[in-house]
């Protein structure tokens, strides 16, 4: 019996051992795995800037036009043309397939501020006649709240591709 006594020792440490190998091995797998899951990443984003990057200057410049043809119609007081939305359709569709989804949220929430900006052009169009948009409240809130979107926008689409030094976004005024 007092054979066994010594053994039990011997039988703790290595079970000890034992234990400390299995959660050494799977903490050093873990960060492997975290580290390849980075590296994969890294490649990915570096694999797929210039196409963003493009993607993305097709969406503002298309923001833009579309936002000028809106302003043209308020300043003319004539309707919104009825392709006035064709410049931001691709980008768009572009976007909703491989941005990440704040971008597209984002997107998304520009797109329903530009539309608005155009329903509110036109509707007030139909009620006063072709005078001048811009003295009512509504269009200037409508313009307003698609301009601060287009920030936020731009401010999100210039964080995913990590652009650094970001300074606050300044519109000219003429």
């Amino acid at each position: 019996m007092n054979d066994w006594f010594g053994l039990v020792p011997i039988a703790v440490g290595g079970a000890i051992a034992l234990c400390g190998s299995l959660i050494g091995s799977t903490v050093t797998d873990r960060r492997a795995a975290r580290r390849e899951r980075e590296r994969w990443e890294r490649e990915d984003d570096l694999r797929t800037f210039d196409d963003r990057r493009a993607l993305y200057l097709d969406l503002m410049a298309g923001f833009e036009i579309a936002q000028r043809m809106a302003d043209k119609a308020i300043v003319s007081g004539s309707d919104v043309p009825l392709n006035w939305l064709d410049p931001i359709l691709s980008p768009i569709t572009r976007v909703n397939l491989f941005a990440p989804l704040e971008v597209r949220e984002a997107v998304s929430s520009t797109n329903r501020a530009l539309m608005r900006l155009g329903g509110e052009v036109s509707r007030v169009r139909l009620e006063d006649g072709p005078r001048h948009a811009r003295e009512r409240p509504e269009v200037a809130t409508a313009e307003q709240a698609f301009l601060d979107m287009e920030d936020r926008l731009l401010a999100i689409l210039r964080a995913d591709l990590k652009v650094r030094n970001q300074v606050p976004i300044e519109r000219y005024e003429p």
